[in-house]
């Protein structure tokens, strides 16, 4: 039961993704006349594909995310650095930006060595 939730997980991560990244290529036909509706297009497609991630996390595989701490406010800005030593790194980065309502706001960095 657990490979078929993984595969269903797996399934509807990578729909959601092309989905996304899809959205936002569209979203540059609107580049040329609006960089702020640009940023509202994309910042609303990276909250739909979290979002979902959290979903998937927490529902469909049935793995709780719990975080411990102190409590971001609401346009506060935040500064976390995981080691990243799984896809778990990336779903507590999406949680911690959720509650605030900074989800489209995110933004990850990576050091040359681990890029490619």
């Amino acid at each position: 039961m657990a490979l078929v939730r993984g595969c269903i997980s797996a399934l509807l991560l990578a729909t959601s993704l092309v989905i996304t990244n899809s959205v936002q290529m569209l979203s540059l036909l609107i580049l040329p006349f609006s960089r702020r509706a640009f940023s509202i297009w994309n910042r609303m497609a990276v909250s739909y594909w979290a979002k979902s991630c959290i979903i998937l996390m927490e529902n469909i595989s049935r793995t709780p995310v719990r975080l411990e701490g102190d409590e971001i406010s609401v346009g506060e800005n935040a500064i976390m650095i995981p080691n990243h030593q799984s896809f778990v790194d990336i779903m507590m980065t999406i949680k911690l930006a959720e509650k605030p309502g900074r989800l489209g706001d995110i933004k990850q960095f990576a050091k040359d060595i681990i890029k490619w």
